[in-house]
């Protein structure tokens, strides 16, 4: 007997790659051609090779490398081994199934590499190994996961190293190993949980990774150098008491660092060399062990702390629980840290009562207060447990100072307890829980939540205790905090609130319902209650404190530096006892203005710097008045920091405020007077951009006897934010003009917005009344009071290093819009603009009048695509010379830009920008002296204004001529009629095109005859002057043996010269059938485009045309009179997006059109689904199709009817008009054989519904 056995070594099936294993039971796979593997993968579990089936084992080394497409596989459960870079740089590969009950026993090296996008992970029960490098490089990896019941034991060398968003990892208790550098560079990973069974971490494992804390488990036994390298964040480390240190400097490079729990002496396990001794200082690690050592040996805390101290060579060593005092000389009190932060406090005997811990203030001065119990562990605590056997005679300080608590919802405060004061001052809280409850027997609530920088909320139902007396600072420094409950409020138990909000930085608002409470009667009790609260917008409607008690004679600093408070409540007063009332409203330069009625209490003596700073504040109530003496105002008005004086509007009765120094206060006093005939009241609000409504009221402001008002030389502000314009509606649409007088009373808005740079101009007169603001989107404001003019910017020269630094030079990149008020004057404005990147809208620009010189306005704008039809050069410039040069991006200027017999020089005016085409005004005049380099580099321009031509002053007033004035212009070629220029230095090179080796010279049409362009070298500028005569004629058949006759017209399209066509002269020509007119024809060498349909072109009285449908190419942009008239269209006429006039009855008399088709886009016309043609708005209907018929209704838009709209309509049966519209000239008619063909019936729809 004979056996043949066959080997299969591969087969292939698809583009996958199968290959027998050496145990000839199973088989690998691969793709054969990586960038073949679709996006979604499915392995097989099996193949059929040779009539058997082959379990899938392996996945091949390289088997899928470098699959560009693939983003997600299954994996099946039969595959045992992935393969040496099985997936490697499968950038998109962003997910990986493993099949159920896989038998995947190891992930071989570099399996996953550089997997970039593969953001989670979940590794099966089976996995054995993940060999070295098996996902490094993943960057995207956030989650790792091992399925429940995991095999795995080893995780060798860089597995995940570079897994940078990698965030956590617990490992199955299956893990022996952890070889080097395993997870290195996870910059962040912040949190790891080890198996109890693993024995070795090795070198570098998790080198520069984002851990926070490290609990080393206790079976670990060899921790090997640099483990835990380098991790900035780790700040707290908990050791075994079986760890030997392997390696030096485990804990190198973590300045971060500052706790270590152990649980024993360690003396053998080399902790003197895992840490650097740098770590060991008394500014170093602090060492946390328990009063007696776990380790069975019996030693106590004194004995620990000594081999710490001695042999391990740390300086600072504490016990991490003890005993606390209690009522009878007893200590039935403990508290205990463990390594996880968790604080906890309780009694072992029921109604014993914590004593006081002697703990009554902290700062630099007292650095040994917290010397006792847990005072040395406070920067370790990250949670607080009181458990219920806990009572205390007080809670005073017992929580301060600890940076790193983050939960306080286990903690109660006992009923017993009624001073509570700092018990959480300084710490690290974010957010108090709603399980913190301020039972009504406390008394005692200062400082409580004082400097609580992270502070953020309270919950919802905070309540404070209804016999609380002493709130002083119990929210001070609480920078974080931006809003309270809505049911925040004060018990009216109050007798201290003094800096109860003091530093609170972040503090927007109040609760709509808290009150300052009346029943304070501590003299200093209100005092800097707001101080520095930065951010306080406002105050509750109805607050006043003129209910205070007698004994409220102080309110220093009360909101001193409210930089945003805007206005106070209509009812607020003040206390009428006070006497002391040093800066209440210091720095509040928001302040606009006081309420009606406001006035300081008679006996109020010490006024010093009340108001100072405040600089907003321009008016005074007329209610307010002051009777201490001079002394006692010192600065009481004062602002500083400005180079103008700000005035101060009052229209009261009371002398003192009228005799005040105000020069000395660097203010000046108004007193208008509106009894003068023709005087009107200015109302001056103010409002934040977006704001909806009036805005705040600012100040009244009257006009002279002729209802002129200056603009005021001073404005508003408010933190964050800049002064723009004001604006005469309340949208703030309208900018005011104040060189305008106004014509009865009125109100003006002002805008702030948010930004930050501003600052002032110089001014002719010397004052720098003028002004300037940059907001945060990018908007420049200029603006300048109406009886001053802006002076010379002195912007140095565009090219220069040093260009345009001052004023808003050093932020021109940011500018995308400018918008100037009405009224302002410049003496000139040579770059006031130039070199703005970024700048889009110059439509609230213009150019003052008296302005000679503009130079370099706008140039290199390189983002301005448009001139606004707003923008015009006013009679009397003369310089603009490259006003608009090197804005690249420009292409369309305003029909109504137009150039001032006054301009001399236009020198590089529009210098390498894209502009297509000229205004038809656009011309230059005689007496202009510079045009050199005007369009240079213009490559898009293509036609010139009718009236352009060469003045003859540039002959003579320049020594630059028309110096390479067309340099570059190669999309121009062709020249108006009347164009001409005078002999000239310059002139050889003013029309230069640079071509290509090969290139033919580009053509310029002329259909003028002035000898200065006809007898010009155009050779030499690489040109050939086409002469072309308007209205010459000549015949040509098309492409398809029609023939059509060709009119040229004169005109140019995109440089190229235009005709308009009709039929044949010749009758035997005569066209018949669909008719396609062409979109341009060559003739005697020159190409014509055809934008025109002839007056009366194919029109055919004689009924000797028949033409089926029309179609007009997409140059046509005009059809004339009667062009199609009579023609027997027997088809559909199609009318391009480009048609922009049709003239009266084109397509009269033709009584079988189908249909009017317009294309797409047209932005004159438009047909609908009758076939009918109106204009786009459909305002009116201009034509019915000849061969409609039936019924037509006209549509409810059309208000008008064209006279010949139905014309030859024979089958139209009745028409419907819109309700309550009659006809006019409404007509069916044919001229064929002289008769007509009338509507039988015309309905309105106001009559009858149809």
């Amino acid at each position: 007997m004979t056996l043949v056995a066959e080997w299969i070594e591969d087969a292939q099936e698809g583009n996958l790659v199968y290959r027998m294993r050496s145990d000839g039971e199973s088989v690998s796979v691969a793709a054969a051609d990586p960038s073949a593997v679709p996006e979604s993968l499915d392995i097989p579990a099996s193949v059929e090779l040779a009539g058997r089936n082959y379990p899938v084992r392996e996945i091949a080394s390289y088997g899928f490398a470098f699959a560009k497409e693939l983003a997600s596989v299954r994996v099946p459960s039969s595959v045992e081994v992935l393969d040496v870079r099985a997936f490697k740089d499968c950038q998109a590969l962003t997910e990986i199934v493993f099949g159920v009950g896989s038998s995947l026993g190891i992930i071989e090296a570099d399996a996953f590499e550089n997997c970039t996008a593969l953001k989670a992970l979940s590794l099966p029960a089976s996995l054995v190994n993940i060999s070295r490098a098996a996902f490094g490089g993943c960057t995207e990896l956030e989650a790792l996961e091992f399925e429940q019941g995991s095999s795995l034991r080893i995780i060798q060398s860089a597995a995940f190293v570079g897994c940078s968003k990698l965030a956590a990892v617990n490992f199955p208790d299956s893990l022996e190993t952890i070889y080097d550098v395993a997870f290195s560079s996870c910059s962040s990973l912040r949190s790891v949980g080890f198996s109890t069974g693993l024995k070795m971490i090795g070198a570098n494992s998790f080198n520069g990774s984002g851990l926070e804390s490290v609990s080393l488990p206790e079976g670990l036994t060899k921790l090997e150098s640099g483990a835990f390298g380098s991790c900035k964040s780790l700040k707290s480390v908990e050791l075994n008491l079986s760890i030997v240190a392997d390696g030096k400097l485990v804990f190198n490079g973590c300045p971060e660092l500052d706790s270590v729990f152990a649980y024993g002496k360690m003396e053998s396990s080399n902790i003197s060399t895992a840490f650097p001794d740098a770590m060991k200082g008394d500014s170093g690690v602090t060492v946390v062990l328990p009063p007696i050592a776990r380790d069975g040996s019996g030693d106590d805390f004194a004995a620990m702390a000594e081999t710490w101290k001695n042999v391990h060579g740390f300086s600072k060593v504490v016990v991490s629980e003890g005993v606390l005092p209690t009522d009878g000389n007893t200590q039935y009190g403990h508290w205990n840290l463990d390594a996880d932060g968790i604080l906890r406090i309780w009694c072992e005997r029921d109604g014993a009562v914590i004593q006081d811990l002697g703990w009554t203030t902290w700062g630099p001065s007292q650095p040994s207060i917290f010397q006792n119990h847990w005072g040395p562990v406070r920067d370790f605590v990250k949670s607080i447990v009181v458990e219920d056997s806990v009572d205390a005679v007080n809670m005073r300080f017992w929580f301060s100072t600890m940076k790193n608590l983050s939960d306080v919802s286990s903690v109660q405060v006992p009923d017993g307890v009624t001073d509570i004061e700092a018990m959480f001052a300084a710490s690290g809280i974010r957010q108090v829980p709603d399980t913190l409850v301020l039972h009504d027997g406390i008394t005692n609530l200062r400082r409580l939540f004082m400097e609580c920088a992270q502070l953020e909320s309270f919950p919802a139902y905070f309540n404070l205790p209804a016999a609380a007396v002493n709130f002083e600072a119990m929210f001070a420094s609480c920078e974080s905090l931006v809003k309270l409950p809505d049911n925040f409020s004060l018990p009216t138990s109050v007798e201290k609130c003094g800096s109860l909000f003091s530093g609170c930085r972040s503090l927007e608002y109040l609760p709509e319902g808290f009150k300052l409470p009346q029943s304070v009667v501590d003299g200093t009790g209100f005092n800097n209650m707001f101080w520095e609260c930065n951010s306080l917008k406002a105050l509750p409607s109805g607050m006043s404190m003129d209910g205070c008690d007698e004994s409220v004679t102080y309110l220093n600093g009360m909101f001193v530096n409210c930089k945003s408070l805007k206005e106070l409540p209509t009812s607020f007063r003040l206390p009428p006892y006070v006497k002391e009332m040093v800066s209440v409203f210091r720095g509040c330069s928001a302040l606009a203005s006081l309420p009606d009625g406001f006035t300081i209490p008679g006996g109020a003596k010490d006024l010093q710097t009340v108001f100072k700073d405040c600089t907003s504040l321009v008016s005074l109530p007329d209610s307010f008045e002051f009777s201490t003496s001079p002394a006692a105002t010192t600065n009481m008005f004062l602002v500083e920091g400005t180079d103008q004086a700000i005035p101060m509007y009052y229209n009261g009765p009371d002398q003192r405020v009228k005799n005040y120094p105000w020069a000395n206060s660097n203010r000046f006093l108004v007193t208008p007077s509106v009894e003068q005939e023709g005087v009107k009241t200015v109302m001056l609000n103010i409002k934040e951009r977006g704001e909806v409504g009036a805005g705040l009221t600012w100040t009244r402001l009257h006009t002279d006897a002729s209802g002129k008002l200056a603009e005021p030389g001073f404005a508003p502000s408010h933190p964050g934010m800049v002064f723009t314009l004001w604006y005469a509606d309340e949208a703030c649409t309208q900018r005011v003009d104040f060189s305008k007088a106004f014509t009865g009373d009125t109100t003006l808005y002002g805008v702030l917005a948010p930004g930050t740079k501003s600052g002032t101009l110089p001014t002719t007169d010397g004052m720098d009344s003028a002004f300037w603001s940059l907001t945060d989107d990018g908007t420049l404001y200029i603006r300048c009071t109406s009886d001053a003019t802006v002076a010379n910017l002195g912007f140095s020269k565009v090219s220069e290093a040093e260009a345009c630094r001052t004023y808003w030079g050093p932020f021109r990149d940011y500018v995308k819009k400018i918008s100037m008020n009405p009224g302002l004057k410049a003496v000139d404005m040579d770059r006031w603009f130039c070199l703005m990147p970024s700048l889009v809208d110059i439509s609230e620009v213009f150019i003052p009048s008296g302005v000679e010189r503009a130079h370099a306005l706008f140039s290199t704008c390189s983002s301005l695509t448009q001139v606004p039809d707003s923008f015009v050069l006013p009679q009397g410039i003369k310089w603009i010379e490259s006003m608009f040069g090197a804005c690249t991006s420009l292409r369309q200027l305003p029909e109504t830009f137009s150039m001032p017999q006054s301009v001399e020089n236009c020198a590089y005016l529009f210098q390498r920008t894209a502009i297509v085409s000229l205004p038809s005004t656009f011309v230059l005049h005689e007496g202009i002296k510079q045009c050199h380099y005007m369009f240079n580099g213009c490559e898009s321009l293509a036609m010139l204004s009718k009236g352009f031509y060469i003045p003859s002053t540039v002959k003579t007033e320049s020594t630059y001529g028309m110096w390479r004035m067309f340099d570059g212009c190669k999309s121009l070629m062709s020249l108006p009629e009347n164009f001409k220029f005078p002999v000239q230095a310059g002139k050889e090179n003013s029309f230069m095109c640079e071509l290509a080796p090969g290139e033919p010279l580009v053509p310029t049409y002329y259909t003028g005859n002035d000898p200065s362009v006809l007898e010009f070298d155009w050779a030499s500028q690489n040109r050939e002057l086409i002469r072309i005569t308007a209205g010459s004629t000549f015949e040509q058949q098309s492409a398809d043996g029609t023939w059509f006759k060709y009119t040229v017209t004169g005109g140019v399209d995109n440089g190229i010269p235009t005709v308009s066509v009709s039929r044949s002269d010749d009758p035997a020509k005569r066209p018949e059938g669909d008719l396609s007119i062409p979109s341009e024809v060559t003739y005697d060498g020159v190409r014509y485009t055809v934008t025109e349909v002839g007056k009366s072109a194919f029109m055919d009285l004689a009924n000797q045309l028949t033409l089926g449908s029309i179609t007009l190419p997409e140059t046509i942009c005009t059809v004339r009179e009667a062009a199609f008239a009579w023609c027997s269209i027997s088809g559909v006429v199609r009318i391009p997006a480009t048609v922009t006039l049709i003239e009266k009855n084109p397509f009269a008399g033709n009584a079988k059109i189908e249909a009017y088709e317009v294309a797409q886009g047209n932005t004159t016309y438009r047909s609908d689904e009758t076939g009918a043609l109106y204009p786009v708005d459909m305002s009116s209907l201009i034509a019915i199709p000849g061969g409609f018929t039936g019924h037509f209704e006209v549509p409810s838009t059309v208000t008008s009817i064209g006279s010949s709209a139905a014309d030859t309509c024979t089958r139209l049966s009745s028409i419907s008009l819109p309700s309550g519209r009659a006809p006019r000239q409404f007509r069916v008619a044919s001229y064929g054989n002289g008769g007509t063909w009338p509507v039988r019936e015309l309905y309105f729809s106001s009559l009858a519904a149809r």
